[in-house]
């Protein structure tokens, strides 16, 4: 069963992003593989992650990097289809959205988050 939240920035008051939980070895293994469009495609936060494969995207994607407290370690944005891992070793999970689903000011590494 996928579980889904609001990602909300507690650093500057601000919502993120809805997000589903992907927290199954194969839901963390394909993330947005399968999604027909960038625009149907939800954010996924994958539980636990500490890299990211784009092989078989059809478009870019950001990366929010968090430690186990949803503290931002790293922010990776436009991360194109077919590249290598990112890889964020301080990281226990990390956030996987579309370029064009949320509001690339809103979070900065260092910020705290949460998901309600």
């Amino acid at each position: 069963m996928t579980k889904r939240f609001v990602l909300y920035n507690t650093s500057n008051n601000q919502e993120v992003a809805e997000v589903e939980s992907a927290s199954t070895f194969s839901r963390r293994l394909f993330g947005l593989l399968f999604e027909k469009s960038k625009e149907s495609a939800p954010a996924l936060w994958l539980v636990p992650c500490k890299a990211v494969h784009t092989c078989g995207m059809r478009w870019p994607i950001d990366l929010i990097f968090l430690s186990k407290t949803f503290q931002v370690v790293e922010i990776c944005k436009g991360v194109k289809p077919f590249s290598w891992p990112v890889v964020c070793w301080r990281a226990h999970s990390v956030v996987e959205i579309s370029r064009d689903h949320w509001d690339k000011d809103a979070v900065r590494v260092g910020d705290q988050l949460v998901f309600r």
